[in-house]
């Protein structure tokens, strides 16, 4: 939820929660993936996701240019399908 809600200059006031928690939503949907166990009916997640904060080598750039609490990059891979979905933010004041 911290990514997705950042103040500063370009904040602007929002009346109502809701299009945050759609936002959310759409965000939560898109990283987690989940399937039903045929066995017993329930659901279980099946993506994996992995928070990536160094690209490791020789010669290498670091990852982000500048330190931020608001950089971030998430890497979700689903298994089962061999999906793949990377989600990432440099901040740049």
């Amino acid at each position: 939820l911290r990514h997705l809600c950042v103040g500063g200059g370009l904040c602007q006031y929002e009346d109502s929660i809701d299009p945050l928690l759609d936002s959310v939503k759409a965000v939560y949907r898109d990283l987690v993936r989940v399937h039903k166990v045929p066995a017993t009916g329930t659901l279980e997640v099946a993506s994996h996701t992995y928070r990536v904060d160094a690209i490791d080598g020789p010669g290498c750039p670091p990852l982000f240019a500048r330190e931020s609490p608001h950089n971030f990059c998430y890497l979700t891979i689903d298994p089962l399908k061999r999906h793949a979905v990377l989600w990432a933010n440099t901040f740049i004041p």
